[in-house]
């Protein structure tokens, strides 16, 4: 990514902020550090596969959006004025999860999120938000055997979410 692309993803990141994170971001040295960490973060890895797999296509799919597109999940909360908890529209290319997918007052406002099996999750808080995208999509025959032989809560560095997609 030439450096004016970049200049010009920070610049929105920081006009973002002022809108959307709490008062420790007006501090100068705290933006920097927030937009340091924020770049260095999954979330904003505008070069992973996450956010970049749809570039030759120009949209981020429907059913792809929420997660992979600042915009797409912006239309899932319904922050931009859409029916929360769907997605309405393809999503932005080249528009990873930046502080206006979270930190907005439909995001805070969001408290139950609907699982793959079609069970609503309620009383989530905070944690709504994340879960929208960070969670499991198989459960049951392969979690079973994904930990067959473990002991309960055993940890492991072998296991991870089986088939997020």
């Amino acid at each position: 990514m030439p450096l004016s692309r970049m200049s010009q993803m920070i610049a929105a990141f920081a006009a973002l902020v002022s809108f959307a994170v709490p008062a420790v971001a007006y501090d100068p040295s705290n933006l920097a550090r927030l937009t340091e960490e924020w770049l260095a973060a999954p979330h904003g890895d505008y070069k992973s596969p996450s956010f970049t797999y749809w570039n030759e296509e120009g949209e981020v799919p429907v059913d792809c959006a929420a997660c992979h597109s600042q915009t797409g999940f912006i239309d899932y909360l319904g922050a931009d004025g859409s029916t929360p908890g769907e997605v309405n529209h393809p999503a932005a290319i080249n528009a990873p999860i930046g502080c206006a997918s979270c930190h907005t007052s439909a995001a805070h406002a969001l408290d139950s999120v609907p699982f793959p099996s079609g069970v609503v999750v309620d009383g989530l808080s905070a944690s709504a938000t994340c879960s929208v995208c960070h969670q499991g999509r198989q459960s049951g025959d392969n979690v079973t055997s994904a930990t067959e032989g473990m002991g309960e809560d055993t940890v492991s560095s072998d296991l991870a979410f089986l088939n997020v997609h």
